[in-house]
């Protein structure tokens, strides 16, 4: 059950469990509109075809992307199969590595990569780090896919920062009360599906999560990023190497970037890529 620090019961989320059952009822005529509305802004094969173009200019891809949070503006509800192909994929970074402070005290670290598909085509994927620069043990692993290279979609992400967040789909279904809502604590890891994309089309910071044990003794350690970070790259298909002369606490910043250039692939356009 969800409840306030004070153990109070949170009734405003009686009124959103009954929105998402109502959305379950009516799941696949809502997941067809969603679908219609991401083909209308992208394009009829944004869902069958998600590559990169071979002309796209991987130059225009800046560091502003990783400034600030990104939020995302359509709910792109791929196959449960697809995201995990999302994920599958082997994926090397491209051109270059961004670092930055942000206004609220966090230290970011980024990149973008070039991933594998089935067809031997170019996926688009965004890496970042974003770790708090007091509390280095409190820190978020985020990687996005971008369809086409016309919009974004999370598709992992692991956090350790001290929040609880509350696991309304388990087992690829919506739970059958308030009282199922269990939360997840950190260190956890999240991972999108067509159902989270669907149900919460208006809401999509909000994707299924699990709590990770095997990394809870390391939650007072120096090495806390490093394990997680170790943990992360082999889930996600990830072909970088982060700097390991940074020590156990994985220290980046400006003049110490978190990652290794010798990582990086250079290419103007992904028909050039020599991994695919």
């Amino acid at each position: 059950m969800i409840e306030h620090s004070d153990g109070t019961f949170q009734d405003r989320y009686k009124k959103y469990f009954q929105d998402l059952q109502d959305r379950t009822e009516s799941y696949k005529m809502l997941n067809y509109s969603l679908q219609q509305k991401a083909k209308n802004a992208f394009g009829e094969n944004i869902f069958s075809n998600p590559e990169l173009p071979a002309d796209f200019d991987l130059n225009s891809l800046d560091g502003k992307f990783f400034e600030a949070r990104q939020y995302i503006d359509y709910s792109m509800p791929y196959s449960d199969r697809m995201f995990q192909e999302f994920i599958d994929m082997k994926k090397t970074p491209v051109n270059s590595l961004f670092t930055y402070n942000t206004d609220n005290g966090k230290i970011v670290s980024g990149a973008y990569l070039i991933g594998k598909s089935k067809y031997d085509k170019p996926v688009l994927f965004a890496l970042s780090v974003v770790r708090d620069r007091k509390d280095k043990n409190h820190f978020t692993i985020n990687l996005q896919v971008s369809p086409q290279g016309k919009t974004w979609v999370d598709l992992v992400r692991l956090d350790n920062n001290d929040s609880k967040h509350l696991n309304y789909i388990v087992n690829n279904k919506l739970v059958a009360s308030e009282e199922d809502l269990l939360p997840a604590p950190t260190p956890h890891i999240h991972k999108n599906c067509e159902m989270a994309q669907v149900l919460f089309h208006d809401n999509l910071t909000h994707t299924p999560c699990k709590h990770l044990p095997h990394l809870d003794a390391y939650l007072d350690s120096p090495s806390m990023l490093k394990e997680s970070l170790d943990y992360f790259i082999k889930y996600t298909g990830l072909n970088i190497d982060y700097d390991h002369n940074l020590g156990n606490d994985l220290n980046f910043d400006f003049n110490h970037p978190l990652f290794t250039y010798s990582s990086l692939e250079y290419m103007d356009k992904p028909n050039t890529s020599k991994v695919l």
